[in-house]
């Protein structure tokens, strides 16, 4: 039997079986021909593809392509999870590996502490953060090389040498963390938390070390230490010593006038994203709220 015919079959029984009990429960009398005339016209329109099954089909068939897209998606979002979930695990590996903190990656040969202007500043801060950074690299490598120099004078016959050079050695060592500790991480971190109170000390900071180089640049002699810097006045001196001697000291003057330059530069740059920002007025505020606090702290 096919089976449009079985299901009209079963649909004749089921209306035989409803003429034959509800009729006399819901007192549809006369009602003896409507069932099998309604199994009839079922099984027809299944038979003529327009029957319930039929739709439900159809249904089916037009919801596959739907039904593919979802699966689609559904995947791409559980590909996205396990990458976050990755991505999670190594963040908390590295936290482990280096602390709570952010991971250690300057400099690069022995990291000592975080530094990455690109993902902790934000992008209207960076140009002056990139400014102070090439400033604060400048003064290392003065600062390297007026060693050197003072390392060269020491073969020369020269008055003053060795204390010189061991004035040398301390600013070299000294200065590069000082520098560091006053006024780079000062302006970094103040930059990284969108702050303001913070420029203070920066500026307090740099300004002392701009000083510092424009006086490294001069190399003005003094009693007991003429040769510890290499600035213009030393280098005129040094010729006297010998030409080598002279033109280290010249190369030298060069180098720390390039960074008492670019440190004025910064140090406008600074001042004018301080003033123009809304830094000042918020720095002002913090400056008010800091001596309230101070204030009824001294009175309790």
């Amino acid at each position: 039997m096919a089976p449009g015919n079985a299901f009209g079959a079963g649909w004749g029984g089921l209306g035989a079986h409803w003429n034959q009990t509800g009729r006399r429960q819901h007192g549809y009398e006369g009602s003896e021909d409507r069932a099998p005339m309604i199994g009839t016209a079922v099984a027809g329109a299944h038979e003529a593809g327009t029957g319930p099954i039929s739709k439900v089909a159809i249904s089916i068939d037009t919801g596959a392509p739907e039904l593919a897209a979802r699966e689609a998606a559904i995947v791409q979002r559980e590909a996205a999870l396990l990458a976050k979930e990755r991505e999670l695990r190594n963040r908390e590996a590295e936290l482990r590996q280096n602390g709570l903190g952010p991971r250690k990656n300057w400099p690069v040969c022995f990291p000592l502490i975080h530094h990455d202007i690109a993902a902790d500043i934000p992008p209207g801060s960076q140009p002056m953060v990139r400014m102070a950074y090439y400033c604060y690299l400048g003064l290392i490598v003065s600062l390297l090389y007026n060693l050197f120099g003072a390392c060269a004078m020491v073969g020369f016959r020269a008055p003053d040498k060795m204390s010189s050079w061991f004035l040398a050695i301390i600013y070299c060592i000294a200065g590069i963390p000082l520098a560091m500790v006053f006024w780079y991480n000062k302006l970094y971190n103040v930059a990284a938390s969108n702050g303001a109170l913070g420029y203070l000390g920066f500026f307090i900071g740099f300004a002392i070390h701009t000083a510092f180089s424009a006086w490294a640049a001069i190399a003005v002699p003094l009693a007991g230490e003429r040769w510890s810097f290499t600035g213009f006045v030393a280098a005129l001196r040094a010729f006297d010593v010998g030409t080598a001697a002279g033109v280290i000291y010249l190369i030298g003057s060069c180098l720390w006038s390039i960074e008492a330059l670019a440190s004025l530069w910064c140090l406008k740059m600074v001042y004018s994203f301080f003033r123009g920002g809304g830094k000042q007025q918020q720095a002002q505020g913090q400056l008010a709220k800091l001596a309230l606090k101070v204030a009824v702290e001294n009175k309790v």
